[in-house]
This record gives structure tokens, C-alpha cells and sequence, in this order.
């Protein structure tokens, strides 16, 4: 658990994120590590809550539509 908090103070300080959206990222974080896929419908199992599959869905979809992440690389 303190992993968790730890993960998203770091991408919220890091990406100028808001709470929810750094909950949001750290949680696609684990849900890669915990389904080694990319693949949304998958991820959404992953994500922890008592939301419904399809609103979790919804969620990781509306954060890639919403959220860009302009590092100069």
C-alpha cells in the first residue's frame, strides 16, 4: 500500500497530474505489471475499485483521450 501512495505522488508531481488522474496512471501502471497487456478491456479488470467493469473501461479510455504527456525526449 505504501507503494501505491508512493507511485502516485510521483506521477502526480512528475506529470502535473491531478489526484484522480495520478490514481488513474498508477493504476495502469500495476494493471500493466499484473496483465502484461495493453489491451484495455484487459487492463480494466485490474484496476482496483467497486466501479463496474464497463465504467473502469470507460475510465482507462477517457484518460488516453484526455491526458498527454509532452516530455522533451
Amino acid at each position: 500500500m505504501q507503494q501505491l501512495i508512493l507511485l502516485i505522488s510521483l506521477l502526480k508531481n512528475t506529470f502535473s497530474l491531478n489526484l484522480a488522474r495520478a490514481k488513474c496512471a498508477a493504476g495502469i501502471i500495476i494493471g500493466f505489471i499484473k496483465t502484461r497487456t495493453v489491451n484495455l478491456t484487459e487492463l480494466a479488470t485490474a484496476l482496483p475499485g467497486e466501479a463496474k467493469l464497463e465504467s473502469r473501461y470507460k475510465r482507462l479510455q477517457r484518460f488516453f483521450k484526455e491526458v498527454k504527456f509532452d516530455l522533451p525526449w
